[in-house]
């Protein structure tokens, strides 16, 4: 497949690409589409593996939508700016740029796409007033209709997400891609230098980049990104102020019957597969000593919970489903262990916590989000694995602000010290919260970069 080489940004109201450069683009997609087609009977074959032969249904829901079904055409009277965002975490980064794009311009137009059930459940929820569409499929044909139809102005994606039609079919047309909050570690980027002019082609498709931080800049230059392309301007992350759910936190620790101050919470927050077992074994030694103990289990991807992944787990107390109790009214006692499977929801059992460990961290994963419990003051705890969150890691720990553990016998002795010295306890959640309050800014200068591509007056 050969990508053309990207000329630069091109500033608003100029022409796109010349006559032969559309139609190298054009070339480049069918080239594309001709490879997805050839795919097509493995990509099928993964999906019946992944939903084992379809008993998930969440995976196929939404999948007419990706093909452009049911989406209305827009008159192009309006600017409209396309927010890309794959899923929860995305949706939620994606949460603070928005809120500052309608406060700066509220005459503006936004739509955001999601690729999956979960972002998308979670964006209606935390994205009021903007319109939520599932993404397209990247074949040309498709992409070409969502085009058409939504007349976007500017596409924003959030964090890394280089679809090769999206890019090339925008490109086409002239509609600024802009690659926002862009994150690449640094195994994915030794990844990507493997391609080298394919990938270098690929990674200057997009108009430009804002980088999280000084590290990803040096990351997106190191696989042929053009300087001239990239910014630091922060991480939307950091910009994130606590969901209003959160004020929901005393009424549900009131109906699980977990008074404070007489009921200790551990909260194992977006957990993978194995660390639930582990984080199960370590409760069970630590209620031996503290029986007011207990343990809020929430697994990263709650579909997993729909098979018979709870028994496999080795409780050796029984589990209650928050889904089995959350409507109701009358207050519904949990004695020890409750696993969250609802979506949207981590942030208040964060806020439930007494002490908050940060799954994907045991595992050889990256780690998840370590500033949301951070910005709720809770003392944080996590596993060796965080290159996800490499600079907030350090940061935390550095301020003496969190406790990364090795394993699990670290994991339950750091755990041990903390349930029994309330004074170090509180430090962590202080020291937690000023880490959080330092970062910031964000989202401002992502709204600034934006606007040198979509004018407020477009």
């Amino acid at each position: 497949m050969n990508l053309p080489d990207s000329a630069g940004p091109t500033p608003p109201g100029r022409p796109g690409p010349t006559q032969p450069g559309r139609l190298a683009l054009l070339l480049s997609s069918l080239t594309v589409d001709f490879l997805y087609f050839l795919a097509t009977p493995l990509l099928l074959a993964l999906l019946i593996l992944a939903s084992r032969a379809f008993t998930r249904p969440k995976l196929g829901r939404g999948l007419l939508r990706k093909f452009g079904l049911g989406l209305k055409a827009r008159d192009g009277s309006s600017p409209l700016l396309w927010i890309h965002a794959v899923s929860v975490g995305e949706v939620n980064t994606a949460v603070p740029l928005v809120e500052a794009l309608r406060r700066r311009s509220p005459e503006r137009e936004i739509c955001v796409s999601v690729s999956t059930f979960t972002g998308f459940t979670v964006a209606e929820k935390r994205l009021r007033g903007v319109s939520v569409i599932y993404a397209p499929l990247d074949f040309s044909f498709v992409v070409n209709k969502f085009l058409r139809s939504l007349k976007p102005q500017a596409l924003v994606l959030i964090e890394l997400e280089l679809w090769p039609n999206l890019l090339l079919c925008a490109r086409r047309k002239g509609i600024a891609v802009l690659v926002a909050n862009g994150r690449l570690s640094e195994r994915s980027a030794r990844r990507y230098q493997w391609g080298r002019g394919l990938t270098r082609r690929l990674f200057n498709l997009p108009t430009a980049f804002g980088a999280q931080s000084e590290a990803c800049r040096e990351r997106f230059l190191s696989v042929g990104v053009e300087p001239a392309k990239v910014r630091t301007l922060g991480n939307l992350k950091h910009d994130r102020e606590p969901s209003p759910l959160v004020a929901r936190a005393p009424g549900i620790r009131q109906r699980l019957g977990w008074k404070p101050g007489e009921t200790l919470v551990l909260v194992g927050g977006s957990t993978h597969p194995g660390e639930e077992s582990t984080l199960l074994a370590v409760y069970g030694r630590l209620r031996v000593r503290w029986p007011q103990l207990r343990l809020v289990l929430a697994p990263r991807h709650v579909e997993r919970l729909e098979g018979a992944e709870l028994s496999q787990w080795g409780a050796t107390e029984p589990i209650t489903r928050w889904s089995s109790i959350r409507d109701g009214s009358e207050i519904s006692p949990v004695g020890g262990i409750l696993c969250v499977d609802t979506v949207g929801e981590l942030e208040i059992f964060y806020a439930v916590a007494d002490i908050v460990f940060v799954g994907g961290s045991l595992i050889p994963h990256g780690g998840q989000n370590l500033l949301e419990p951070a910005r709720l003051c809770k003392p944080v705890l996590f596993g060796p694995s965080f290159h996800n969150f490499e600079m907030e890691g350090h940061l935390l720990l550095e301020a003496g602000a969190a406790v990364c553990v090795e394993n699990a016998a670290e994991l339950e002795s750091r755990l041990a010290e903390l349930l029994a010295d309330v004074k170090e306890s509180e430090r962590l959640s202080r020291s937690a919260r000023s880490v959080t309050e330092r970062l910031g800014g964000a989202a401002v200068r992502h709204v600034e970069w934006i606007e040198l591509f979509f004018p407020k007056t477009a």
